[in-house]
């Protein structure tokens, strides 16, 4: 992990800038019952490093938070995926008996190996909430378009709100103020 996707992590920590860790999470390989156990050593060491010196470090999935637990990443908190906050709802409650307008269900990860349990998915809450809108929110170019069609579901591309290949808006602006604020470049 050090080497290939996040090469400018330790770069970062060493810095000593305060940051946090949002909705942390990635695809866990599950093959067997010991897919906690087979990372690499220094994986999990880079990890701990950034749960030790951030000021918040949440995670995005439940199996990302059992694979923090169980690898002893102590500050991981769940807190769900990002992609889907939106402040218009922060105090929304959702009381017993109370109609649910619209579901939104995120496109799974290897969505060739788990297109029969998303077809499930979707077809249980069609059942059970069947006056629902249901969206189906596709986070890359996963192949999810039929399903979608057969089921006369939404499909919305949340990937395309970008305006840098690979950055988001919202990502960019963090970057500039953060960089604005401390002045420092990373290279």
């Amino acid at each position: 992990m050090q080497n290939v996707e996040y090469p400018t992590v330790e770069k970062i920590i060493n810095l000593g800038i305060p940051y946090s860790v949002i909705s942390a999470g990635t695809s866990l390989q599950i093959n067997n019952n010991t897919f906690y156990a087979n990372y690499p050593q220094g994986t999990i060491e880079l990890l701990k490093a950034i749960s030790n010196h951030a000021s918040v470090f949440t995670t995005r999935g439940l199996l990302s938070q059992a694979f923090c637990n169980y690898h002893n990443i102590d500050k991981a908190k769940f807190s769900g995926d990002i992609a889907f906050y939106d402040k218009r709802f922060n105090e929304k409650t959702f009381p017993l008996g109370k109609t649910i307008n619209k579901i939104v269900v995120s496109d799974p990860h290897y969505s060739n190996n788990y297109i029969a349990s998303l077809s499930t998915i979707i077809n249980s809450l069609k059942r059970l909430f069947p006056r629902a809108h249901i969206v189906l929110a596709q986070h890359g170019t996963n192949n999810v378009e039929e399903i979608c069609q057969e089921n006369k579901i939404e499909l919305m591309k949340i990937y395309m709100n970008r305006i840098v290949p690979g950055l988001s808006k919202i990502l960019i602006r963090e970057l500039f103020l953060w960089r604005k604020s401390y002045g420092t470049n990373i290279t």
